[in-house]
C-alpha cells in the first residue's frame, strides 16, 4: 500500500491492481518503457506463442530488474536480472505461457528441488536453483549468475581447436562426479551436451551441469526421451529401453569434442547418426536390433577411434571406448570410470606433474527423497563452420551413401 501511494503514479492501471498482492516491493521498473495493458494475450504481457515480452529496466514481481536477454529456447526464455533484495546478478529462466511447458517446468522444478535437498553442501557439480515462483501466469526458475558461460562457447572461443589432455581430464573428473551423484539420487540427466556444461567465471577448469529441463527420475523412465542428435546414445536412437547409460554415452561425445575440438558425430539426421556410430564400432549387437524402425549392413571404411580422437594416448582411447559402448549394461558407469586409470591415477596424484586436474571433492551424504515427476525435452543439431585442424566443418550429405534406411 505504501508503494501504491508513493509510486502508484508510475505504474500502469495493470499494476496499481497488481501490486497489492504483494507483501514485499523492491523495484518498480519506473525507468522502463512498460506495456500498457491491451484485450492482447494476457494483456499485452505475451506474444502469439505464450512468451513473455520482457521489457529491459521493467520489474519481474517487483524485485527484480531486468538487464539483458541472456538466451532463448522452445520453452521460454532467459534473462540476465538483479535481484534488488540481495543485490546479486541472477539468472532468470521465464517459461511460456503454455500448458504443456508449465507441465515441463513443473516437472524441472521437482528435480532441481531433489537436487538441492541432496547435494545442501553443494559439491556435485551442479547448478542449483536460488528460488521458483508464478509471475503473470509464467513459471520463473532463479539461480545465481555466477558462470562465465558453456563449454560449447569456450570451444567456439578457441575456434574450435582441441583442449589440452590435462584440461579433458580435469572436465571429465567433474563431470564424473556430477553424474554420481545423479545416478545415486535416482536422476537421469538426458540432455548431457557442451551447451549444458557452464564454466565458473572465477575459474575455467570449475564447471558445473545445469538445465535440467528433459530429466526424468529413474523410476519414471518410461515416458519417450529426445536427447539431442549428436550426443544420443543407440538406445534411445533406437527406441529401446534406457536409464543412466545414455548420460555415459553422451559423456563420452563430450569428451572426444573436447579432445578435437569437433563433434564425434556431425550429423543432420538419425539415419545418419546411427550410419556413423556403425562406422566407428561396428554393428549394434542383434538383441538392440529386435523390432528396429532400421535395416542394417556392415559398413565399409571402418573409422578408427585413435584416428578419431587423433591421439595415441591408450587410456583415454579405452576411456572414451568404454562410454561408448553399444550395450547399456556393459557400458561403463559412472562409479566404474572414476576408477579408471585415465581418472584415478591422475586423483591418486594430483599435485605429481603440472599436467594434474584438480581433485575432486566426493564427501556429500546421500540422501535420496524421490518425487514423482515427468519431463519432455528438444531435439537439435548443430554445425559448426570450421574443425580444429583448420578444416571446414562439412554436413554430412541428407543421402550420404546411407546404408541405413527406414524398412
Amino acid at each position: 500500500t505504501d508503494a501504491l501511494l508513493a509510486f502508484g503514479k508510475h505504474l500502469t492501471p495493470f499494476e496499481r491492481r497488481e501490486i497489492e498482492h504483494y507483501k514485499e516491493v523492491w523495484y518498480l521498473g519506473i525507468a522502463a518503457e512498460k506495456i500498457q495493458e491491451t484485450s492482447g494475450c494476457h494483456h499485452g504481457y505475451d506474444d502469439f506463442q505464450g512468451h513473455y515480452k520482457m521489457v529491459i529496466k521493467d520489474h519481474i514481481a517487483y524485485r527484480y530488474e531486468v538487464l539483458e536477454v541472456m538466451g532463448e529456447g522452445t520453452y521460454g526464455r532467459v534473462f540476465k536480472s538483479r535481484d534488488h533484495k540481495t543485490k546479486q546478478l541472477v539468472a532468470m529462466k521465464v517459461i511460456a505461457n503454455n500448458k504443456m511447458f508449465a507441465a515441463v517446468a513443473t516437472a524441472e522444478v521437482e528435480i532441481l528441488e531433489l537436487l538441492q535437498k541432496n547435494d545442501e553442501n553443494g559439491v556435485a557439480n551442479v547448478v542449483h536453483m536460488k528460488e521458483h515462483f508464478h509471475f503473470r501466469n509464467h513459471i520463473i526458475n532463479a539461480c545465481p549468475l555466477i558462470w562465465k558461460k558453456n563449454l560449447y562457447e569456450v570451444t567456439q572461443e578457441r575456434e574450435f581447436r582441441g583442449m589440452g589432455s590435462s584440461e579433458v581430464r580435469s572436465h571429465a573428473a567433474s563431470l564424473l562426479q556430477s553424474l554420481q551423484f545423479l545416478s545415486r539420487t535416482g536422476i537421469i540427466h538426458c540432455d548431457l551436451k557442451p551447451e549444458n556444461i557452464l564454466v565458473s567465471k572465477e575459474d575455467s577448469e570449475v564447471i558445473k551441469v545445469s538445465d535440467f529441463g528433459a530429466s526424468r527420475l529413474e523410476h519414471l523412465n518410461t515416458y519417450p526421451v529426445t536427447q539431442t542428435l549428436l550426443y544420443m546414445s543407440p538406445e534411445v536412437l533406437l527406441e529401446k529401453a534406457y536409464s543412466k547409460p545414455i548420460d555415459m554415452w553422451s559423456l563420452g561425445c563430450i569428451l572426444a569434442e573436447l579432445k578435437t575440438g569437433e563433434s564425434l558425430f556431425l550429423v543432420s539426421t538419425k539415419f545418419q547418426l546411427l550410419e556413423q556410430m556403425m562406422k566407428l564400432l561396428g554393428l549394434p549387437p542383434k538383441g538392440m536390433l529386435k523390432k528396429s524402425h532400421f535395416c542394417f549392413c556392415r559398413q565399409k571404411n571402418r573409422r578408427h577411434l585413435s584416428k578419431v580422437l587423433d591421439t595415441d594416448e591408450a587410456l583415454f582411447i579405452d576411456f572414451v571406448q568404454r562410454c561408448l559402448t553399444y550395450d547399456p549394461a556393459k557400458r561403463m558407469t559412472a562409479e566404474e570410470a572414476m576408477q579408471h586409470p585415465w581418472i584415478h591415477e591422475q586423483i591418486q596424484s594430483p599435485s605429481s606433474s603440472s599436467d594434474a586436474a584438480p581433485q575432486q571433492s566426493t564427501d556429500w551424504e546421500h540422501k535420496v527423497d524421490s518425487t514423482s515427476c515427468t519431463a519432455q525435452s528438444t531435439f537439435r543439431a548443430r554445425h559448426r563452420p570450421v574443425g580444429s585442424r583448420g578444416r571446414r566443418r562439412e554436413r554430412v550429405p541428407n543421402d550420404g551413401g546411407l546404408k541405413v534406411r527406414p524398412q
